[in-house]
C-alpha cells in the first residue's frame, strides 16, 4: 500500500470510530454526516468522498464485525455441527458484549430504519451461510435426511437477532442471553436431529429452561 492510499485508510478509521463514539453518545438519529465531518476536521463533501453516507459507514462496520465473527469461529470451532452451531453463537454473544454501548445504540435501528435494513439483510444472508456451513460439517447422520439446513439457519439466525435486540432495548438481561440462545437454538435442531444428537439436544433443552428459570426467580 502506497503512503497516499494508507493515509486515506487511516482517515477512514479514524471516521469509522468517530462515528462509532457519536452513535453511542448522541444515538442514531445524533449521528450526522456533519457532526461526524466536524469531529474528524473534515469538510461534509470530503467525508462523502472517503465513506459515503451514515448508512454505508454503518454497513462498512458491520462488514468488519462479520470478519472478526468469522475469525475467531474458524479458530475456535470444533465437533459435531451441534457444537459448532452453539460455538458460533457464543462468538456473537462474545463480540457484541465486548461493545455493549455500540451494540444497544446500533441494534434497535437495523429493523426500525429503513435506510439501515440493507445493511441487516446482508448481514443477515452471511450469518446464515455460515450456520448452514457449521450445520453441513462432520457427518449427515445428525440429522433426518429431509431436514431444511438453510431453513434451520435461518431460524437459529431470527432467534439470535431478537434475543439481541431484546437485550439492546432492556427486554432480556444480559445474563439470561446464553441460556435464551441455547434452549431456543435446541429446539430448532432437535425438530431434525436423530440419535444420540437429538438426545443431546433435548438434553440441552431442559438444562437451560432450568437456568432460565432459575434465573427469573
Amino acid at each position: 500500500m502506497g503512503l497516499m492510499a494508507q493515509q486515506k485508510e487511516e482517515r477512514r478509521q479514524r471516521i469509522r470510530e468517530e462515528s462509532r463514539r457519536l452513535l453511542i453518545e448522541e444515538g442514531y438519529d445524533g449521528l450526522t454526516v456533519r457532526k461526524l465531518a466536524t469531529a474528524c476536521g473534515l469538510s461534509v463533501p470530503t467525508l462523502y468522498n472517503l465513506v459515503g453516507s451514515k448508512a454505508t459507514i454503518i454497513a462498512q462496520d458491520a462488514v468488519e464485525t462479520f470478519r472478526r465473527v468469522s475469525e475467531r469461529f474458524d479458530a475456535a470451532a470444533e465437533g459435531d455441527p451441534i457444537d459448532r452451531a452453539f460455538a458460533l453463537y457464543e462468538v456473537v454473544r462474545t463480540e457484541i458484549l465486548s461493545r455493549p454501548a455500540y451494540f444497544r445504540a446500533l441494534l434497535p435501528h437495523l429493523d426500525a430504519v429503513p435506510e439501515l435494513r440493507p445493511v441487516r439483510d446482508a448481514v443477515g444472508q452471511l450469518q446464515v451461510a455460515q450456520l448452514v456451513r457449521a450445520l453441513s460439517s462432520g457427518p449427515r447422520k445428525v440429522f433426518v435426511a429431509d431436514f431444511d439446513l438453510r431453513l434451520a439457519a435461518s431460524q437459529l439466525y431470527d432467534l439470535a437477532n431478537a434475543a439481541f435486540t431484546g437485550w439492546a432495548v432492556g427486554r432480556v438481561p444480559e445474563a439470561h442471553l446464553g441460556p435464551r440462545l441455547r434452549h431456543g437454538a435446541a429446539l430448532v435442531l432437535a425438530s431434525g436431529a436423530r440419535g444420540a444428537s437429538k438426545q443431546k439436544l433435548l438434553e440441552i433443552v431442559r438444562e437451560s429452561a432450568e437456568m432460565l428459570t432459575g434465573l427469573r426467580t
